[in-house]
C-alpha cells in the first residue's frame, strides 16, 4: 500500500477487514474426508460422514410416507365442517369461529360465516347450500384440507395452540 494519510489508513483498514473475512470463510469451510491426507484421519472422517448420511436416509425413509400422505390429503377436494376441525383442538365450533374471527380471518353476516377478502380465493373454503324448505335455503361454509392446514399454521404461529393429539405426543415425550 503506497497511500498515506487518511486515505491510506482507510484503505488499510478496509483491506485488513476483507482479508480477515476471507480468512474466516476458509477456516469455517467444511473439511470432507477426501480432503484429508492422513489415511487414519480420512477413514475416521469418512465414518462420521457415513453415519450422518445413514441417519439422514433413515429420517427421509420415515418422513417420506408422511409427506406423501399430507400431499394427497391437501389435494383432496372434500370439505370439512368447522366442527370437525374444532374437535382437533378439543373445542366446539363456536370457539373456533370466535378465534378465527378475532384473528381477522372471518366475519359473520346474515347468519353465515364469510372469509375476509384477504383469505378469499386461496382454496381454503367451499360452500354447500342446505335446503330448508321449498322457499328457503341456507349457505354454509366448509373448510378444505388446505384451509385446515392454514388454520393449523395460523393457530400455532399466532396463538401457540396445537391440536390435542400434538399436545398428548408432547406430554408423552416429556414423560419418557
Amino acid at each position: 500500500n503506497k497511500m498515506t494519510g487518511e486515505k491510506g489508513v482507510l484503505f488499510t483498514a478496509a483491506y485488513t477487514k476483507k482479508f480477515r473475512e476471507m480468512e474466516q470463510q476458509l477456516i469455517n469451510q467444511p473439511i470432507y474426508s477426501y480432503m484429508i491426507e492422513d489415511p487414519v484421519q480420512r477413514a475416521q472422517k469418512w465414518i462420521e460422514e457415513r453415519k450422518e448420511r445413514d441417519k439422514l436416509e433413515q429420517e427421509n425413509k420415515e418422513l417420506k410416507p408422511k409427506a406423501t400422505y399430507a400431499e394427497h390429503v391437501l389435494q383432496t377436494q372434500s370439505l370439512m365442517s368447522v366442527t370437525e376441525i374444532a374437535k382437533d383442538y378439543g373445542w366446539g365450533a363456536p370457539t373456533l369461529h370466535k378465534v378465527l374471527s378475532e384473528l381477522g380471518v372471518q366475519y359473520r353476516q346474515a347468519g353465515s360465516w364469510h372469509l375476509y377478502y384477504k383469505y378469499q380465493n386461496k382454496g381454503y373454503t367451499g360452500s354447500k347450500t342446505h335446503v330448508i324448505d321449498h322457499e328457503k335455503s341456507k349457505r354454509h361454509m366448509y373448510w378444505t384440507q388446505k384451509g385446515r392446514l392454514f388454520i393449523y399454521n395460523l393457530l400455532k404461529e399466532q396463538k401457540g395452540i396445537v391440536p390435542v393429539m400434538e399436545r398428548e405426543n408432547e406430554q408423552l415425550r416429556l414423560v419418557k
